[in-house]
């Protein structure tokens, strides 16, 4: 969080009462038996906090998915313990190493904020999903060079027209979803996606 927003807005400029009282409706107090990785980052540290695997900060399941989804500056952050944790996407939108840690030999990524170098977006789309698009590159080649497959969901320039540059409006979502479902249905009939999970298929 710049320096200058944390001095006026130290809490973010909205509270998440509709999600907090939907995550404590909804979502169990406990973690599921299968692994779940929620990312935050410690604004105290600037590091990121990886809630749910083994030896993380004890947080219950609703505050983990407050604090993963506390946009800085914009959402309350989450406290724990001694940490106050904001959205991991501070440090990544992707945390494709966390995979690559975890032994993973085929991973899936879907990334929102990226785009598909093969469809690229317009100059200004590209410049505003640069840092995203970057690392989300880096952990991949990383992920590859420890030789795992690597199979991206990446929004195309049609896609990322629809996204817009406001992130956080509420108005043609619907149309936003109906164009992702369409891509990865298309994605998902490849060769290349048939050729990743078939180990898993047989299996």
């Amino acid at each position: 969080m710049p320096a200058v927003l944390a001095d006026v807005f130290p809490g973010g400029l909205f509270t998440m009462n509709e999600g907090v009282r939907r995550f404590k409706e909804e979502l169990p107090a406990a973690w599921p038996e299968r692994d779940l990785y929620l990312c935050a980052v410690d604004v105290n540290t600037g590091r990121r906090v990886v809630l749910g695997r083994p030896g993380s900060p004890e947080i219950d399941l609703p505050h983990a998915v407050m604090a993963s989804s506390a946009i800085p500056g914009v959402y309350k952050p989450v406290k724990c313990g001694r940490m106050t944790l904001v959205d991991g996407g501070a440090h990544s939108t992707t945390n494709l190493d966390l995979a690559v840690k975890a032994g993973c030999d085929r991973i899936i990524g879907v990334a929102p904020m990226a785009f598909d170098t093969s469809a690229a977006p317009s100059s200004l789309n590209q410049l505003i999903r640069r840092w995203p698009a970057r690392s989300l590159a880096a952990e991949a080649a990383g992920a590859r060079g420890r030789g795992a497959d690597v199979f991206l969901f990446r929004p195309s320039s049609d896609e990322v027209r629809l996204h817009g540059v406001n992130m956080m409006r509420i108005e043609g979502l619907d149309d936003v979803a109906k164009a992702a479902y369409e891509s990865a249905c298309r994605a998902l009939a490849t060769d290349r996606f048939k050729h990743l999970i078939t180990p898993h298929a047989a299996a």
